[in-house]
Order: structure tokens, then sequence, then C-alpha cells
């Protein structure tokens, strides 16, 4: 009987271990069932959601190519030579044309006048503070323009420190010429009596 009583607690744990071990194999089971069933799900909607686009579309881009923005002006420097403070004077500068293969639209920018002080570039003359103007005339250089902004006739630009649009060079075709003017009018007083010298800048831009 002892014998019998020692065989069969030997089972005991033999029996434990198998039901441990299938508890173990259907929760794994379970957990690739589960994983198989999200999938589906995913690709499911996947596959919807896509579906639902319809036209799907894309969008393309691309650069113009061969166009040449350009302005040429034929004398790079001018002088004023000597003007008293708090008066005017202009001067014809030369031809500007476009050289470039496209229509252009120009624009104009000044700077502050440098010397042994400097001069602010403003639309009002004050102390060390100056104003210019750039007007444009016949290619061949013509009738000096009038200096009153706005006014008929008058193809004339304040200038300032600010990239700006040039009156009446709109749409400047290719190869066409025009004569190139400025006028400043000097600050009322200034802390400096030395040559004060200013750099113009015309862009060519799109039209």
């Amino acid at each position: 009987m002892k014998n019998e009583t020692n065989y069969e607690r030997t089972l005991v744990p033999t029996n434990r271990n198998e039901k441990n071990l299938n508890k173990k194999e259907v929760i794994k089971m379970k957990k690739i069932m589960s994983l198989l069933l999200v999938i589906g799900m995913m690709v499911c909607i996947s596959t919807l959601s896509h579906a639902t686009a319809n036209p799907d579309s894309f969008t393309l881009t691309v650069d113009v190519g061969g166009t040449n923005y350009s302005i040429d002006i034929a004398s790079t420097t001018g002088n004023f030579s000597s003007v008293n403070l708090g008066a005017q004077a202009s001067l014809y500068i030369g031809t500007a044309s476009n050289d470039g293969n496209v229509i252009a639209d120009w624009e104009v920018k000044g700077n502050n006048a440098v010397g042994d002080n400097t001069w602010t570039l403003a639309n009002t003359a004050a102390a060390n503070t100056y104003c210019l103007m750039i007007g444009t005339s016949a290619s061949s250089g013509g009738a000096e323009p009038v200096w009153l902004p706005g006014a008929v006739g008058a193809y004339v630009s304040s200038v300032t420190t600010s990239q700006a649009a040039m009156t009446y060079t709109n749409g400047i075709t290719v190869g066409q010429q025009v004569g190139l003017w400025a006028r400043i009018s000097m600050p009322t007083t200034s802390g400096g009596t030395a040559t004060h010298t200013m750099t113009v800048s015309i862009y060519a831009t799109a039209d």
C-alpha cells in the first residue's frame, strides 16, 4: 500500500505541469489571435481610407528658365559739382537700357550720403538730411524732366532707402533706352564740408 500511495503522489505534479502548460498555450494563442485581429483591422482601415480618395491627386512645380532681367546704365558715375546748402541741382547721368531678354519694370533704391559726416536720405531736406530724385527722358537725353512727382508728364520718382518702383518705367521692352537724370536737394545745414558720396541702385524686375 505504501508503494501505491507514493506512486500516486508522484503523478500529481505531472498533471499540474500539464495543466499549466495548457493554460500558457491557450494564453499564447489568444495573444496571437488578438494581434492578428488588430493587424487585419489596420489593413482593412488602410484599404478603406485609400479607397475613399477618388480621384486622388499630386502636385507638380516648374521654374521658368532662360529669363534674364538686366539693366545697363551707360555711365556709372555722376558729379553734381559744388552745390550750396539748402539749394538744388540736377544732373544728366546718361542712358539706361533694358539689356535683358524679357519685358521688365524698374525699381530704385538709394542710401545715406557718406563724407566727413553722414547725410540721411529722406523726403524732406533738413539738417544733415538730403533728398534725391530720379527722372527719365528720351534716350538721347532730351529735355530735363519736370521735378514734380505726380504732375502730368513728370517722369520722376523720389528715392528712398527702400527699393520702390520708378514712375513711368513699367513694361520697359527689350532693348528700350531712356535718358536718366538725378536731382539733389542739399541739407539745410551740414556737420561736414567735404565731398559726400551716395549710391543709387536701379533694379530690373518682373513686369
